[in-house]
């Protein structure tokens, strides 16, 4: 299993100093606003889901939320194959890390599981669905966690 990051657009919010240990590689998704259509691209190496929202915040603006059934779609349309992919999901009550309610989820079969695991990533190893995973998971003989982005439009201007 593998897992990447997605940022998201709109507002931009002070973003966190955080580090991560044995990168080797990233892989970010982007994306950018038609309308009111947000489409999504993939990027650059993985990295653990605190370091994936930073990245983000930096580059573009923040880890992606998912806010109905058209944007999954999309988002799955754009997936890396049998990658996993950060979300802007986090568990404190479930909410997206742009400061938004959870009005959408997409949750595989007994997920959330894991009482250690706090971050949300979608699993396109099983068509898309929705996994809760330890948000300091990053790069091991058995997974590799990338970013998913949603890009702003000002930040892709430069």
């Amino acid at each position: 299993l593998s897992c990447s990051l997605v940022c998201t657009g709109l507002r931009v919010y002070k973003a966190a100093v955080l580090s991560w240990v044995g990168m080797t590689l990233i892989i970010l998704a982007l994306s950018s606003f038609s309308g009111t259509a947000a489409t999504f691209t993939v990027g650059p190496s993985p990295m653990t889901w605190a370091a994936a929202q930073s990245y983000c915040r930096t580059h573009h603006t923040d880890l992606a939320s998912v806010r109905n059934d058209n944007e999954n779609e999309q988002l799955k349309a754009t997936k890396p194959d049998k990658e996993t992919v950060w979300l802007g999901l986090f568990r404190d009550n479930w909410k997206w890390s742009n400061g938004s309610q959870v009005t959408y989820t997409y949750w595989g079969s007994a997920e959330p599981s894991g009482p250690t695991e706090y971050c949300a990533a979608a699993n396109f190893a099983s068509l898309g669905h929705w996994v809760d995973l330890e948000c300091a998971e990053t790069l091991n003989t058995n997974r590799e966690i990338l970013p998913f982005v949603r890009k702003d439009k000002e930040k892709e201007q430069r």
